[in-house]
């Protein structure tokens, strides 16, 4: 794919400098001699070059991305797992048993996004240990993800329970966005164990929250 962007490159590079001479052509060989037959011809070509210019473009952009992404997804995945690879013991050495949360946590994010949901689980409940046993503050989105993920896999009461703790603390913090999206996902949590008053008392949060913030989230969407 990093071959496929560098061709897509050089022809953008190519066509790029070939319109300026076709612009020559059409002025001194066409437009001079009022030649309407290659004018039209010549139009035709910079029209063609513009459009290899505009996807070439495209797919040099796309497949950079792509690249790119994946790297950095890659590096990610290796750190996380060497960090996590370490033994307790050499992190409450250094003292950084927090940032072994906060890695379990984004560790967690990845798994998920990768659609790892058992090992996603896993390390959220790791970095909920931790949080737990320090009492840092990391914990509500923890609590937040984990709910998240056990309704990704349909454990409605573990899901409500994780969700309804994270809700409670940003509705301390005053964090209604947060909140909103919460009370969205605690929509199909009350379904799944038949709760309707639940059900119609976070629908109607969620409603009035998300005219008010306007958030949008990718959880709320799935």
């Amino acid at each position: 794919r990093l071959l496929l962007a560098g061709m897509a490159m050089l022809a953008v590079t190519s066509a790029s400098l070939l319109m300026p001479y076709l612009s020559k052509v059409a002025v001194d060989d066409y437009i001079a001699r009022r030649d309407a037959t290659g004018l039209a011809l010549i139009s035709l070509l910079y029209l063609g070059l513009n459009g290899v210019v505009w996807l070439a473009s495209y797919w040099r952009s796309y497949l950079s991305g792509w690249v790119g992404q994946h790297v950095v997804h890659a590096i990610r995945c290796e750190l996380f797992h060497r960090v996590i690879r370490q033994s307790m013991a050499f992190h409450e050495r250094e003292g950084r048993r927090q940032d072994v949360a906060g890695c379990l946590n984004n560790l967690g994010e990845v798994e998920r996004l990768r659609g790892n949901l058992g090992r996603a689980e896993s390390c959220y409940r790791g970095a909920r240990v931790i949080f737990e046993s320090i009492g840092a503050a990391g914990r509500t989105i923890v609590d937040a993800n984990l709910g998240l993920v056990l309704l990704e896999r349909k454990r409605f009461g573990p899901a409500r329970e994780a969700l309804q703790l994270a809700l409670k603390a940003f509705e301390a913090q005053g964090r209604k966005s947060f909140a909103g999206v919460l009370h969205a996902a605690l929509i199909p949590c009350a379904a799944g164990e038949r709760d309707w008053l639940a059900f119609d008392a976070h629908l109607d949060a969620a409603i009035v929250i998300q005219q008010e913030c306007r958030f949008v989230d990718v959880d709320v969407a799935k």
